[in-house]
């Protein structure tokens, strides 16, 4: 489940919402963590 701001976003398991993400919000928070993961790897 991702929320934003107290409100569900999108409610699926994690391999649904990684492979449709609906909406602005929840496409950039997973690009903020595929971002974050990057840096960690490469440390």
């Amino acid at each position: 489940m991702i929320m934003n701001q107290g409100k569900i976003c999108q409610f699926a398991t994690p391999s649904e919402i990684i492979a449709h993400p609906n909406d602005a919000f929840v496409k950039k928070l997973l690009d903020t963590v595929y971002q974050e993961a990057e840096i960690w790897r490469g440390m």
